[in-house]
């Protein structure tokens, strides 16, 4: 009776019995100050189904708030899953679909918990780059990607090839145009230039595949220098070769955190608001990835060289002799609460 028990379990208790008491003597006209042994009969007749009711009552409300407290452990336990979301950012995979999987199991993917970025360049020189992109699309819900250099200049030969009219050379990608689906094509050619993602690190982190201008709002920021920069000149603008100029790592002061490719002859680079990825695993070196938050560093060794690089300086340098400065690495974070909101720039 929410009368009684909205005033506490044993007040509640007492006034009940009380009311049931008084109106049971009254019944029998007998004052209730004259209570004695008939009376107590009489009272244990005509109140003995209101116990039996009220114990059952309580017995069945101690097991639907037991029940209720398991539903409320479950979805905690659930939002703290949740809360251990990581974002693992995976460098150039260049066709190396083996030392994928090997990535993953490696971080020990969850594909509940965790989220996987590609930062572009899935496909070309190495041996399996159809089955990076059905692997990347089958499971988009979990992994995402975005383009690079080598996934725009498919696209231009794709088109050339379809409409009759083949590029001179590009034999690596024209034999990609004819291996890959209608269906893998279009959803690669769907995907975004750059992603946004908030509550992995003390910064906002965008995950870009060769980099930005620095000191340019991102709405305003081209194409072409989101998938090919290196170094930025001394009159300002863009450049993607390294030979000459800044590069625009050492120039981007935030405030969002940058991971991006690309770059492998610079190989992996890990600076306070920039960490670049590519490793050149498509070379005989490592894949490799940075897991969010806590910006720990993870590595594969390739299986074998795929492709010969263009100089024997992107062959030769080892991760080992990355642009890690410790001083600018922090430490391991606190963990936040991942909002996976994404910002695409198509």
């Amino acid at each position: 009776n929410a009368e009684y028990m909205g005033t506490g379990s044993k007040r509640g208790l007492v006034l009940f019995l009380k009311r049931v008491y008084a109106s049971s003597v009254r019944s029998q006209s007998m004052p209730i100050s004259s209570f004695g042994v008939s009376h107590l009969l009489s009272f244990c007749k005509f109140t003995a189904p209101f116990f039996l009711g009220l114990f059952a009552s309580l017995f069945f409300l101690q097991r639907f708030e037991a029940f209720n407290n398991k539903i409320i452990a479950e979805k905690s336990r659930a939002v703290q899953m949740s809360e251990q979301e990581r974002l693992i950012i995976v460098g150039d995979v260049h066709g190396c679909f083996d030392e994928l999987q090997l990535m993953l199991e490696k971080v020990k993917f969850h594909e509940t918990n965790d989220r996987v970025v590609l930062v572009g360049d899935l496909i070309n020189k190495g041996p399996k780059s159809i089955e990076v992109v059905r692997f990347a699309r089958e499971n988009s819900a979990r992994v995402s990607c975005i383009l690079g250099n080598h996934e725009v200049k498919f696209f231009d030969v794709w088109d050339k090839v379809t409409s009759g009219n083949p590029p001179e050379g590009a034999e690596s990608l024209k034999k990609i145009v004819s291996e890959m689906s209608q269906e893998d094509f279009d959803w690669l050619r769907s995907r975004p230039y750059y992603l946004t993602y908030k509550g992995y690190d003390t910064q906002d982190v965008i995950v870009v595949h060769a980099g930005f201008l620095p000191h340019t709002p991102l709405e305003q920021q081209q194409h072409e220098v989101m998938v090919e920069v290196r170094n930025i000149l001394e009159d300002g603008t863009a450049s993607s070769s390294a030979k000459h100029g800044t590069h625009w790592a050492e120039l981007w002061n935030g405030p969002e955190l940058v991971v991006y490719g690309h770059d492998a002859k610079r190989n992996l680079v890990v600076r306070q608001n920039t960490i670049g990825l590519d490793t050149g695993c498509v070379y005989g070196r490592q894949l490799s990835a940075v897991i969010l938050p806590g910006r720990e560093i993870v590595q594969v060794q390739a299986l074998r060289v795929y492709s010969e690089p263009k100089s024997s300086k992107e062959a030769k340098e080892p991760s080992t002799d990355a642009a890690v400065d410790p001083s600018l690495a922090p430490p391991p974070l606190p963990h936040t609460q991942p909002s996976q909101t994404s910002v695409c720039s198509e």
